[in-house]
């Protein structure tokens, strides 16, 4: 993904590049096509030779307009290719984020994650026992691949311990039971290491 979104943000710089330059060539265009019309204002008055240099003129600049009605179809190429860069890069920040807290939370190394779903809304409202209410929005992720032991963080966790889905706590909150639930049917979804 590294170098998808390094690739992506070089033809990114290059496509952006490209809008540079036909924006200045139809700047230039522009003051030739102008300068073309109010020669054609006094064709009356010119020699053949001149006639024939404005109208080489002109096909110039029609060829040259032409050429920059495809600037806003680079324009768009590089929104696209932008979007793209922009949508990985935070996908690559959540994963970053989560490596951090997994280790931060509970002493574990993850070598590879999956994102599973984000969770936000009126579902993710929960009221604790001392009665605080708060919104969650979480990023869910799968590890397969870690290393590393269980190690509470202090004033975090109270305990960390890898269960079987057929034997989670009976005290787990509504909202993680029901999200636990979904999730079991997932191949390959387990707890711990067998």
């Amino acid at each position: 993904k590294r170098q998808q979104a390094a690739a992506l943000e070089q033809k990114a710089g290059a496509l952006q590049g490209e809008i540079d330059r036909l924006s200045q060539e139809l700047t230039a265009v522009l003051a030739d096509l102008e300068t073309a019309r109010k020669s054609a204002a006094f064709l009356h008055d010119e020699s053949t030779a001149e006639l024939e240099k404005n109208i080489e003129q002109i096909d110039q600049t029609n060829i040259q307009v032409r050429a920059n009605l495809s600037r806003q179809q680079a324009e768009e190429e590089a929104a696209h290719y932008r979007d793209q860069y922009d949508a990985l890069t935070r996908e690559l920040e959540e994963v970053r984020t989560a490596r951090r807290e997994l280790l931060e939370e509970t002493g574990l190394t993850a070598h590879s994650l999956e994102l599973v779903e984000v969770l936000s809304g009126k579902d993710q409202h929960y009221v604790y026992p001392n009665g605080d209410e708060v919104y969650n929005v979480d990023f869910v992720f799968f590890c397969r691949d870690w290393s590393g032991a269980l190690q509470c963080q202090e004033g975090e966790v109270e305990e960390l311990r890898f269960f079987p889905w057929d034997q989670l706590p009976a005290d787990l909150s509504a909202p993680i039971r029901t999200r636990l639930a979904g999730w079991g049917g997932r191949p390959g979804a387990a707890f711990g290491k067998s």
